[in-house]
């Protein structure tokens, strides 16, 4: 490791990963591996990578956005919301981020918010994308809710 590639990544010119001489590949690798963990539910093997690959990246928005999946699912809402968030923040704005952004925000008691991250990914997904219909299964839970709160105020 040269002086001059630890004064770029100083300069924020590298990150950790090009600093120590990961590649984007070696590193979408060790993502693929943590997603397949996610999927297996071992949430603490997957947070271990996840947590790796984003200091090792932090400008990359899926890495925070699988990190925030993993978090929502443990059900560290601050934490899911801050990576989400950082998602959005550095332009990565798939929909699976709203869908994952909503949930949060649904179980965190912030309606306005998952609502408009859920109108967001209705409006710009497919009918049959996975988000949408993800998205879709939300807002119609959440109205139920709603119309279910409404009927038990007026009893």
């Amino acid at each position: 490791m040269s002086n001059e590639r630890v004064s770029l990544f100083l300069k924020g010119e590298l990150n950790w990963a090009q600093l120590v001489g990961i590649s984007v590949d070696e590193a979408y690798a060790m993502a693929e591996i943590g997603f397949n963990l996610l999927t297996q539910g071992r949430l603490e093997d997957a947070e271990k990578i996840f947590l790796g690959l984003v200091s090792m990246n932090p400008t990359d928005g899926y890495f925070h956005c699988v990190l925030g999946s993993i978090f929502g699912r443990q059900g560290r809402l601050e934490e899911a919301h801050k990576e989400l968030q950082a998602c959005v923040e550095l332009g990565y704005v798939d929909s699976q981020v709203f869908v994952n952004r909503a949930e949060v925000a649904l179980k965190q008691g912030q309606l306005c918010e998952a609502l408009a991250d859920l109108e967001r990914v209705i409006e710009s997904e497919p009918t049959n994308s996975p988000p949408a219909m993800r998205a879709q299964a939300m807002l119609q839970t959440v109205m139920q809710s709603i119309q279910l709160a409404r009927a038990q105020k007026d009893a």
